[in-house]
């Protein structure tokens, strides 16, 4: 059974949200005896501001919640993105980058979502949109090597462990084979590291040791090392490889309104993609207040069907899914929840500023004492 105050908190939320975004903005921004708006441009930034307010209810607290830019350090127009409606990012680690007109500038590393705000989401207001959000999911591909500050407990504990075991099999793997160091070249030969393991050292063993128990045991510890090293680097940092590294895109509208040449909506959603777009900068949620919620369908372990928040896991690519808006706002109950999902999953990294300016590790006119 849910929670009964939970759950008439969230609904009187909902409804207010709605109200306000589909009813109460058309009243206050309207003329009278017409259809047109006062202020097209301040129509828009109320809405973007009842997104953002609304959000904050289901968005962990660690995050802050604005509008701005996004950027990284790339020097080109590939590092700043268009304006974002909505942006959610750890207040933790973000610097205050401003500029004298106070628009303000978050480092992609420390960006958790990105949301667009549209009124009438018209195909060319998708696919504007659905470009937008993919080319801002996209910054985070640049990175290399980046420190962590928060990573999901699956990907940093296995990275941890698997180096904890590789100190752990060096440090016997010394033990074993310091009697039968008997020179330096050997001590070369025999030496177990990261730029020296697998094949090579496997056979140095063969060649140099006779004692088979000793031998057996030494290439055992070296199969399990070389195993290890090849597990940190497919869990380091890498947003084409794990969906927890990507930045989370959504889309808020009020309505769709564009023709298709079929009846399926979240097919005629994803066929406005470009196919050379990889499917995880896809976006992750499109919520329609008035028509449902486009998500993604993914199959449990035993084939069973649920909704995921994710255009990708691993390798396999999901398929799209729309989910119709009901009397009781199941579509915008869902949203929430995956939401807030899929921020508490998302990687955190440490912002590099000396990637963002000009700077050397050394002066030349330096002085010193």
């Amino acid at each position: 059974m849910p929670n009964k105050y939970f759950s008439e908190i969230l609904n009187t939320n909902i409804e207010i949200f709605k109200d306000n975004f589909c009813n109460r903005s058309k009243t206050l921004f309207k003329t009278e005896n017409s259809s047109s708006y006062i202020h097209n441009g301040e129509f828009g930034m109320y809405r973007e501001a009842l997104v953002r307010e609304f959000t904050s209810f289901f968005t962990p607290g660690k995050f802050a919640i604005s509008e701005g830019f996004v950027i990284n350090h790339k020097e080109n127009q590939s590092g700043r993105s268009t304006q974002c409606d909505v942006i959610i990012y750890d207040k933790s680690a973000t610097p205050l980058v401003q500029d004298p007109a106070l628009q303000t500038f978050y480092p992609i590393e420390t960006v958790a979502a990105v949301g667009e705000v549209k009124s009438t989401l018209t195909e060319a207001t998708l696919i504007k949109a659905l470009n937008r959000l993919a080319n801002t999911k996209r910054m985070r591909n640049p990175l290399n090597d980046p420190s962590l500050i928060y990573r999901v407990d699956g990907l940093r504990l296995s990275t941890a462990n698997a180096i904890q075991e590789i100190e752990d099999l060096t440090l016997v793997f010394i033990s074993k084979i310091g009697p039968f160091i008997t020179n330096a070249k050997l001590r070369g030969e025999l030496k177990l590291s990261s730029e020296n393991h697998g094949d090579l050292l496997i056979n140095n063993i063969k060649k140099h040791i006779s004692d088979v128990k000793i031998q057996g045991e030494l290439i055992h510890i070296v199969e399990k090392y070389s195993y290890n090293l090849r597990k940190i680097k497919d869990y380091n940092f890498n947003p084409n490889a794990h969906h927890e590294d990507n930045i989370v895109t959504f889309l808020i509208c009020e309505k769709i309104n564009f023709n298709t040449s079929t009846t399926n909506k979240a097919k005629a959603v994803i066929e406005r993609y470009s196919k050379n777009l990889k499917s995880e900068f896809r976006h992750n949620m499109i919520l329609s207040l008035e028509d449902g919620l486009f998500l993604y369908e993914e199959l449990d372990e035993s084939g069973r069907r649920k909704y995921s928040q994710y255009p990708k896991k691993v390798n396999i690519s999901f398929k799209h899914v729309f989910i119709p808006a009901d009397s009781k706002n199941k579509h915008i109950k869902i949203f929430a929840n995956y939401l807030f999902m899929a921020l508490n999953d998302v990687t955190i990294l440490y912002p590099e500023i000396t990637h963002y300016m000009e700077h050397t590790a050394w002066d030349p006119d330096t002085q010193v004492e």
